[in-house]
């Protein structure tokens, strides 16, 4: 349905879960919920869904009282950004530990990824893929993005100065992937990590 008659069925409820199906980008149902709905009757509506439509699907629950054309608008918009990165993550997929090193060296992510969400992606690629073994001179590359200066990390990973030496790196998985790169150092073995 449109987003004019999204709308229009959201203003006849009291309180509402609204779906929309991933693929096309438009809302499918609007499935009514008592303002003071309980937990069950929440769970409810949103069993429907899975019963209901194939394919991926999101749902919000929405209040009609501040509900706009504008709201429906940025979910669409939020959508669209999402499916993007979606399609992105699956060409990296087949993309070698070389080219994915190439995107982190560069600091370049094609719209509409951006540096927090693709570097997050490609370090649980190297790390967490079981096909990419690294090589000690891919371990080296590594090694010299997270020795190199925050200023020039900065636009990866979002760094501070940790005690005007050291960044202390805000994504978990590269921590991980950093605490591993250590571990392996010390092992000095350069097979899996």
């Amino acid at each position: 349905m449109t987003n004019e008659e999204a709308l229009h069925c959201i203003k006849t409820t009291d309180y509402c879960y609204v779906v929309w199906s991933i693929e096309k980008n438009v809302v499918i149902a609007v499935y009514p919920v008592p303002r003071d709905a309980t937990i069950e009757q929440r769970s409810a509506a949103l069993s429907m869904v899975d019963s209901e439509h194939a394919g991926p699907t999101k749902g919000r629950f929405l209040d009609p009282r501040t509900t706009t054309l504008t709201t429906l608008s940025e979910e669409q918009q939020q959508t669209e950004t999402i499916h993007g990165r979606e399609r992105t993550f699956r060409a990296w997929q087949a993309y070698s530990t070389n080219d994915l090193l190439g995107i982190l060296e560069r600091g370049e992510f094609p719209p509409p990824m951006d540096p927090f969400y693709g570097a997050q992606h490609i370090i649980d690629q190297l790390y967490f893929s079981p096909r990419r073994a690294l090589s000690s001179e891919q371990l080296g590359r590594l090694d010299a993005m997270a020795a190199s200066s925050c200023a020039s990390l900065s636009r990866l990973w979002r760094c501070d100065w940790n005690a005007g030496s050291r960044c202390s790196i805000g994504s978990g998985s590269l921590r991980a992937f950093l605490v591993a790169l250590d571990r392996h150092r010390q092992v000095g073995s350069f097979g899996r990590i």
